[in-house]
Protein backbone atom coordinates (compact mmCIF):
# COMPACT_ATOMS: atom_id res chain seq x y z
CA UNK A 1 0.00 0.00 0.00
CA UNK A 2 1.27 3.42 -0.78
CA UNK A 3 2.32 5.61 2.10
CA UNK A 4 -0.41 8.18 1.38
CA UNK A 5 -3.17 5.57 1.90
CA UNK A 6 -1.82 4.68 5.36
CA UNK A 7 -2.00 8.31 6.39
CA UNK A 8 -5.61 8.53 5.22
CA UNK A 9 -6.51 5.30 7.04
CA UNK A 10 -4.90 6.46 10.30
CA UNK A 11 -6.49 9.92 10.09
CA UNK A 12 -9.88 8.33 9.36
CA UNK A 13 -9.56 6.03 12.38
CA UNK A 14 -8.57 8.90 14.67
CA UNK A 15 -11.45 11.07 13.46
CA UNK A 16 -13.95 8.20 13.79
CA UNK A 17 -12.79 7.36 17.33
CA UNK A 18 -12.91 11.04 18.30
CA UNK A 19 -16.46 11.39 17.02
CA UNK A 20 -17.61 8.19 18.75
CA UNK A 21 -15.93 9.05 22.04
CA UNK A 22 -17.23 12.63 21.90
CA UNK A 23 -20.76 11.41 21.22
CA UNK A 24 -20.54 9.00 24.17
CA UNK A 25 -19.25 11.77 26.47
CA UNK A 26 -21.99 14.14 25.32
CA UNK A 27 -24.66 11.49 25.77
CA UNK A 28 -23.36 10.64 29.26
CA UNK A 29 -23.31 14.30 30.22
CA UNK A 30 -26.85 14.94 28.97
CA UNK A 31 -28.47 11.78 30.33
CA UNK A 32 -26.59 11.28 33.62
CA UNK A 33 -24.20 13.98 34.79
CA UNK A 34 -26.41 17.00 34.12
CA UNK A 35 -29.52 15.44 35.78
CA UNK A 36 -27.43 14.29 38.78
CA UNK A 37 -26.00 17.78 39.23
CA UNK A 38 -29.56 19.10 38.90
CA UNK A 39 -30.71 16.99 41.85
CA UNK A 40 -28.02 18.55 44.03
CA UNK A 41 -28.46 22.10 42.72
CA UNK A 42 -31.95 22.52 44.12
CA UNK A 43 -30.90 25.50 46.22
CA UNK A 44 -29.62 23.32 49.05
CA UNK A 45 -26.46 24.42 50.81
CA UNK A 46 -25.86 21.46 53.12
CA UNK A 47 -23.59 19.66 50.65
CA UNK A 48 -21.48 20.22 47.56
CA UNK A 49 -20.85 17.86 44.66
CA UNK A 50 -17.11 17.69 44.07
CA UNK A 51 -17.06 15.04 41.32
CA UNK A 52 -19.27 12.74 39.25
CA UNK A 53 -17.65 9.81 37.50
CA UNK A 54 -19.74 7.80 35.05
CA UNK A 55 -18.57 4.34 34.02
CA UNK A 56 -20.55 1.82 31.96
CA UNK A 57 -22.06 0.12 35.02
CA UNK A 58 -21.28 2.47 37.94
CA UNK A 59 -21.97 6.12 38.72
CA UNK A 60 -19.77 7.50 41.49
CA UNK A 61 -20.68 10.79 43.16
CA UNK A 62 -18.20 12.50 45.50
CA UNK A 63 -19.78 14.86 48.02
CA UNK A 64 -18.60 17.34 50.59
CA UNK A 65 -21.00 17.52 53.51
CA UNK A 66 -21.39 20.99 54.98
CA UNK A 67 -24.25 20.39 57.43
CA UNK A 68 -24.54 16.78 58.66
CA UNK A 69 -27.93 17.34 60.32
CA UNK A 70 -29.60 18.59 57.12
CA UNK A 71 -27.79 15.92 55.12
CA UNK A 72 -29.35 13.12 57.20
CA UNK A 73 -32.77 14.77 56.99
CA UNK A 74 -32.78 15.37 53.23
CA UNK A 75 -30.45 12.82 51.67
CA UNK A 76 -32.92 9.87 51.61
CA UNK A 77 -35.14 11.74 49.11
CA UNK A 78 -32.09 12.76 47.07
CA UNK A 79 -30.88 9.16 47.01
CA UNK A 80 -34.21 7.95 45.59
CA UNK A 81 -34.13 10.65 42.89
CA UNK A 82 -30.59 9.62 41.97
CA UNK A 83 -31.60 5.95 41.71
CA UNK A 84 -34.35 6.87 39.25
CA UNK A 85 -31.94 8.89 37.10
CA UNK A 86 -29.19 6.26 36.88
CA UNK A 87 -31.55 3.35 36.23
CA UNK A 88 -29.86 -0.04 36.34
CA UNK A 89 -26.37 1.31 37.02
CA UNK A 90 -24.86 0.97 40.48
CA UNK A 91 -24.73 4.19 42.49
CA UNK A 92 -21.75 4.83 44.76
CA UNK A 93 -21.90 7.96 46.89
CA UNK A 94 -18.76 8.90 48.78
CA UNK A 95 -18.03 11.64 51.26
CA UNK A 96 -15.33 12.38 53.74
CA UNK A 97 -16.34 12.48 57.36
CA UNK A 98 -14.90 15.21 59.55
CA UNK A 99 -14.81 13.30 62.83
CA UNK A 100 -13.32 14.04 66.18
CA UNK A 101 -12.66 11.42 68.83
CA UNK A 102 -16.20 11.70 70.26
CA UNK A 103 -18.09 11.21 66.99
CA UNK A 104 -15.75 8.45 65.85
CA UNK A 105 -16.04 6.59 69.16
CA UNK A 106 -19.84 6.99 69.21
CA UNK A 107 -20.04 5.32 65.79
CA UNK A 108 -17.65 2.52 66.78
CA UNK A 109 -19.60 1.72 69.96
CA UNK A 110 -23.02 1.98 68.26
CA UNK A 111 -22.03 -0.16 65.29
CA UNK A 112 -22.38 -3.45 67.20
CA UNK A 113 -25.84 -2.55 68.52
CA UNK A 114 -26.95 -1.38 65.09
CA UNK A 115 -25.70 -4.62 63.55
CA UNK A 116 -27.69 -6.61 66.10
CA UNK A 117 -30.85 -4.55 65.47
CA UNK A 118 -30.54 -5.06 61.71
CA UNK A 119 -29.88 -8.79 62.11
CA UNK A 120 -33.03 -9.17 64.23
CA UNK A 121 -35.03 -6.71 62.08
CA UNK A 122 -35.61 -4.51 65.11
CA UNK A 123 -35.02 -1.22 63.32
CA UNK A 124 -37.04 0.76 65.86
CA UNK A 125 -34.31 0.23 68.47
CA UNK A 126 -31.65 2.02 66.42
CA UNK A 127 -32.60 5.66 67.23
CA UNK A 128 -32.57 4.87 70.97
CA UNK A 129 -29.15 3.24 70.68
CA UNK A 130 -27.60 6.15 68.79
CA UNK A 131 -29.25 8.76 71.00
CA UNK A 132 -28.06 7.01 74.19
CA UNK A 133 -24.50 6.87 72.89
CA UNK A 134 -24.60 10.52 71.83
CA UNK A 135 -25.93 11.62 75.22
CA UNK A 136 -23.17 9.72 77.01
CA UNK A 137 -20.59 11.55 74.88
CA UNK A 138 -22.32 14.95 75.09
CA UNK A 139 -22.85 15.17 71.32
CA UNK A 140 -25.84 15.17 68.95
CA UNK A 141 -27.10 12.31 66.85
CA UNK A 142 -29.72 11.81 64.20
CA UNK A 143 -30.88 8.64 62.50
CA UNK A 144 -33.30 7.94 59.69
CA UNK A 145 -34.33 4.78 57.96
CA UNK A 146 -36.04 4.04 54.68
CA UNK A 147 -36.66 0.82 52.80
CA UNK A 148 -33.04 0.58 51.61
CA UNK A 149 -30.73 2.37 54.02
CA UNK A 150 -30.12 3.41 57.57
CA UNK A 151 -28.71 6.96 57.83
CA UNK A 152 -26.83 7.84 61.02
CA UNK A 153 -24.91 10.92 62.09
CA UNK A 154 -23.02 11.86 65.20
CA UNK A 155 -22.27 15.59 65.40
CA UNK A 156 -20.11 17.68 67.68
CA UNK A 157 -20.29 21.23 66.37
CA UNK A 158 -18.65 21.27 62.92
CA UNK A 159 -17.18 17.79 63.43
CA UNK A 160 -19.24 14.79 62.36
CA UNK A 161 -19.37 11.14 61.43
CA UNK A 162 -22.10 10.28 58.92
CA UNK A 163 -22.79 6.70 57.85
CA UNK A 164 -25.23 5.29 55.31
CA UNK A 165 -25.75 1.59 56.01
CA UNK A 166 -27.64 -0.67 53.61
CA UNK A 167 -30.36 -2.71 55.25
CA UNK A 168 -28.73 -6.09 54.84
CA UNK A 169 -29.96 -9.65 55.04
CA UNK A 170 -29.35 -11.55 58.25
CA UNK A 171 -25.83 -12.78 58.83
CA UNK A 172 -24.03 -9.95 57.07
CA UNK A 173 -21.71 -7.75 59.09
CA UNK A 174 -21.26 -3.99 58.94
CA UNK A 175 -17.86 -2.89 57.63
Amino acid sequence: MPRKQWKIIIISCVVTLSVLFGAWKLSTWLTLQKPVYGVFESGENFLTVTDINVQPSVVTVQLEIIDADKFIQKYPEINHKLQKIIGDKELKVNWENKPNSLTKEAWEVSRFHIQEAIAHKEYGKIPAVTEKEAQEKGIDSLSRIDEDYLYISFMDGKRFTVEMVPIQPEGKKLD
